[in-house]
């Protein structure tokens, strides 16, 4: 699959299909079966997706700091 393809992928996963992927990765290559070269391509993905749900992760504790702070305006009224 070609980067660019796959940053378009990457865009449409949701956090818990994102987490599904990096499961089957780290399954694949714990079982040693693997080859080196497979194993440092995978390896790589599985860094790419930890990244993507970082950033997820990022725009929901955004969100609930905004609602926390309407919140908290809203009670010192």
């Amino acid at each position: 699959m070609a980067e660019k393809d796959f940053k378009i992928e990457l865009d449409k996963l949701n956090f818990e299909d994102t987490i599904t992927r990096l499961e089957e990765i780290v399954r694949g290559i714990e079982t040693g079966q693997t080859p080196l070269e497979e194993s440092l391509t995978k390896f790589e993905t599985g860094m790419e997706l930890i990244a993507h749900c970082r950033e997820i992760l990022g725009r929901c504790e955004d969100k609930l700091e905004t609602i926390s702070a309407a919140a908290n305006a809203e009670k010192g009224k």
